[in-house]
């Protein structure tokens, strides 16, 4: 991602993007990211079905231990441990798709200011979820009148466009440190004038006394200077 300290410029940078992106997303990377690895789900039945016949494999493979049947016990340990495999393979498929693969793309989006997270292609390229809007413009709301030309462009975006889930979750990220770096200043700003109140109080109640500084002076009398001869 380009490395923008502010959330308002990087909030910015993003929109004014927005259109390179998504002619981005129409080429070759983009595409394959979307067509091949969106299209890939993790099939609860089927998981469902793979997670039960493991689980009956397991009881077969307790009855046989407990019978002495060595042939059961062999016929429960490998249908659990086909389908034990199988279940834990789909389990792990959106991970590994999301770990290997969103890195790879990344190398092209960040020029856009958006980041590929560890979550399934198909959501990442989907469309953003109502609530998810819902959420996105009530933290919005709490922005600052500096951010009044995001709101709007975002506001005229947000329901209408055809900007996927990873765009909008990356103006959510922006939003949040906006919001983060608002509070810390509204923090630094109360600390601050609670400091200049209690400073102000303890003068009020302190009388510094004016002290007279007494310096010493030394006389030097004739006799100083007079030799030791004459000296009584």
């Amino acid at each position: 991602m380009n490395k923008i300290s502010d959330p308002l410029a990087s909030a910015n940078y993003l929109l004014a993007q927005r259109e390179a992106f998504q002619n981005w997303s129409q080429g070759r990377l983009a595409r394959w990211h979307q067509n091949w690895l969106g299209s890939l789900s993790l099939g609860a039945i089927g998981a469902a079905f793979c997670g039960l016949v493991s689980l009956g494999g397991a009881g077969l493979m307790a009855m046989g231990i407990s019978t002495h049947n060595k042939e059961l016990t062999s016929i429960g340990m490998g249908v659990g441990s086909v389908c034990g495999g199988l279940f834990l393979g789909m389990m792990i498929e959106n991970w590994c798709v999301s770990s290997w693969c969103n890195p790879v793309i990344n190398r092209q989006s960040t020029k856009y200011n958006v980041r590929f997270h560890r979550l399934p292609a198909k959501t990442l390229w989907g469309e953003y979820p109502q609530e998810k809007k819902t959420q996105l413009l009530s933290q919005m709301a709490q922005l600052d009148e500096r951010w009044d030309t995001v709101k709007s462009t975002a506001l005229a975006l947000i329901d209408g466009s055809d900007l996927p889930y990873v765009w909008w979750q990356q103006m959510e990220e922006i939003v949040n440190w906006g919001l983060t770096e608002q509070q810390e200043q509204k923090l630094q700003v109360q600390q601050k004038q609670a400091f200049l109140r209690a400073q102000e109080h303890v003068q009020l109640q302190v009388h510094v006394p004016n002290v007279e500084v007494q310096t010493e002076h030394h006389v030097e009398t004739q006799t100083d200077y007079a030799p030791k001869a004459f000296r009584l």
